[in-house]
C-alpha cells in the first residue's frame, strides 16, 4: 500500500470505522453512567452487551456523521500541515475531534437536540471529541504506514 491513492481511502475508512466504534462505545458508557444517578447499578456484562448492541445499531449512523465531518477536516489538516509544524497524528486527531464536535453542534442547532445520547453534556461531548480524536490519530498512522518492499 505504497500508493497514496490506496492509502488515503484505506486510512479514511479505518478512521470512520474507528470513530463509529469508539464514539458509540463512549456514548453508551456515558448514558449508562447516568443511570447511577438514579441508584441503578449496571453490571459489567450488561455494559458490554449494551455497548455491542449500540455499536451495531447506532454505528452505521455514527459512521455517516463521521464520514461527512472528517472529509473537510482531514483536507484542511493536510493543507495546513504544509505550514504548521508538529506531528501529523496530533493535528489529524485535533481535526477529527473538532469535526465531530462541530457536526454534533450543527445537528443540535437544526434538530433541537442531539442524536447522540452520550453527547448531551459537556463531558459527553468531550468524550466524543476524544473518541474521534483517536480515529484521527489512527488515520495519520495508517497514512504513514508503508508496506515493506
Amino acid at each position: 500500500m505504497n500508493s497514496p491513492w490506496l492509502r488515503i481511502p484505506a486510512a479514511y475508512v479505518v478512521a470512520v470505522a474507528a470513530a463509529a466504534v469508539l464514539g458509540c462505545a463512549a456514548s453508551t458508557q456515558i448514558t449508562l453512567n447516568g443511570l447511577s444517578g438514579f441508584g441503578i447499578d449496571v453490571p459489567l456484562t450488561d455494559r458490554l452487551s449494551a455497548t455491542v448492541h449500540d455499536i451495531a445499531g447506532m454505528g452505521p449512523f455514527y459512521a455517516q456523521i463521521a464520514a461527512v465531518a472528517f472529509l473537510p477536516a482531514f483536507a484542511i489538516a493536510a493543507f495546513l500541515l504544509r505550514w504548521v509544524p508538529g506531528p501529523r497524528p496530533f493535528w489529524f486527531a485535533v481535526a477529527a475531534g473538532g469535526a465531530i464536535v462541530t457536526a454534533i453542534l450543527i445537528v443540535r442547532y437544526f434538530v433541537g437536540g442531539t442524536v447522540i445520547g452520550g453527547a448531551r453534556t459537556p463531558f459527553g461531548l468531550l468524550t466524543q471529541a476524544l473518541a474521534c480524536g483517536a480515529a484521527g490519530w489512527l488515520f495519520a498512522r495508517v497514512m504513514a504506514w508503508k508496506r515493506p518492499e
